[in-house]
Order: structure tokens, then C-alpha cells, then sequence
């Protein structure tokens, strides 16, 4: 088991070294596949916490920055002038 893991590893390493855009690839297959809550496109990876626009899913990094992050900078400024 551990050969094989050392193996695997050396194997990754030298796809590292030689093509990037590969290993890259490679990788990124190994992430989950999920769906954006807020624009419904398909994405590879685990996603962004979409709260304050939704409580549940998980956001895309394209709608994280656009609109998420907004929301909660709003959502900062608005507390501020609560206080």
C-alpha cells in the first residue's frame, strides 16, 4: 500500500514538472462537481459559503466575488450605521 501511494506520488510529481496544464487537470477531476445556487452552472471544487444572499448551497467563485462578497460588504457597512 505504501509503494503504491510512493509511487503515485513520484508519478505526480514528475506530471508537475513536465506539463503542468495536465497535472492541473488531473487534479481538478479529483474535485466535486456541484451546481452554483445562485447562477445554477456546473463547477468543479467545494465552493463558497453563499450566505447573506441564501442560507443553503454552495456559490460558485464567479458569483462569490459578484455577488456574495457585495452582500456581505453591504451587509458590514449596515451594521455599522445600526450601531
Amino acid at each position: 500500500m505504501l509503494a503504491k501511494l510512493e509511487a503515485e506520488e513520484t508519478a505526480n510529481d514528475e506530471l508537475r514538472r513536465t506539463n503542468p496544464e495536465a497535472y492541473r487537470r488531473k487534479v481538478e477531476s479529483m474535485l466535486p462537481e456541484n451546481s452554483c445556487c445562485l447562477c445554477r452552472q456546473r463547477f468543479r471544487g467545494y465552493g463558497n459559503n453563499p450566505w447573506p444572499v441564501l442560507q443553503d448551497g454552495k456559490a460558485c467563485e464567479e458569483c462569490n466575488v459578484s455577488i456574495v462578497l457585495t452582500a456581505r460588504v453591504q451587509a458590514a457597512r449596515n451594521a455599522m450605521k445600526d450601531q
